[in-house]
């Protein structure tokens, strides 16, 4: 009995170092990658930046990381998503009481108060007189919750396709562009037409299959 928890114990010390010396892994990554997005930031390389950071916030979790993620959004023209990261890192750092927490908190709030008049919007008006048995409305095929439509929500620039498809209907779609900054787009979507029955047209000329005889069977084709 002695031996087998001495066993058991002994797995529980290879488990545990096995996880400290993955978290630290982890975290020496995350340092790398936070460290080459400040440097690819200096350089310019805005794109390569925000990956870098991306990459970092997954490994090890941090406010500090996620407001340079932040900060890169907004360097990169994405507004709304820069404005989105800069509020999570106000919420994250609200109840931090040491200086430096409370200090993020500050840069946080401050710079999301900054960003949001300047953010695009877009409007997906769906009028309930259009509305159908399982419509469903999506934005670059990502769906569009119901609770969204007929809203003013921010966006980050770029162009957007937005369809409308429901059962037995057929699909509606268009395109809409939003300009990166202070922008405000909406569209409409019609109502949906029914979907056209398909079915099978003979070519002019062509003779038409005559009945079987009357008690005959019909062929079965030989492989």
């Amino acid at each position: 009995m002695k031996s087998w928890n001495l066993i058991v114990v002994a797995l529980l010390s290879i488990t545990a170092a096995s996880s400290r010396a993955h978290a630290q892994s982890s975290t020496a990554q995350a340092e790398t990658l936070f460290r080459q997005g400040k440097n690819l930031m200096t350089s310019g390389k805005i794109a390569e930046a925000c990956a870098a950071f991306d990459a970092s916030q997954k490994l090890d979790p941090t406010i500090a990381t996620l407001l340079n993620q932040a900060s890169c959004r907004e360097k990169n023209d994405q507004l709304a998503t820069a404005w989105g990261l800069f509020l999570e890192a106000e919420r994250q750092s609200r109840s931090s009481t040491d200086d430096a927490g409370r200090q993020l908190h500050r840069v946080a709030t401050q710079h999301a108060a900054k960003l949001e008049p300047r953010l695009s919007t877009l409007t997906i008006t769906v009028p309930v007189e259009n509305r159908v048995r399982g419509l469903e409305i999506l934005r670059n095929h990502e769906p569009v919750d119901a609770g969204a439509w007929n809203k003013a929500l921010p966006v980050d620039g770029g162009t957007y396709k937005i369809t409308a498809r429901a059962p037995g209907n057929a699909e509606w779609s268009a395109s809409v562009t939003v300009s990166a900054e202070r922008d405000a787009k909406s569209i409409e979507t019609p109502k949906l037409k029914a979907a056209a029955l398909s079915s099978t047209v003979r070519p002019a000329g062509s003779p038409a299959t005559p009945p079987p005889r009357s008690g005959a069977s019909p062929a079965t084709p030989h492989r």
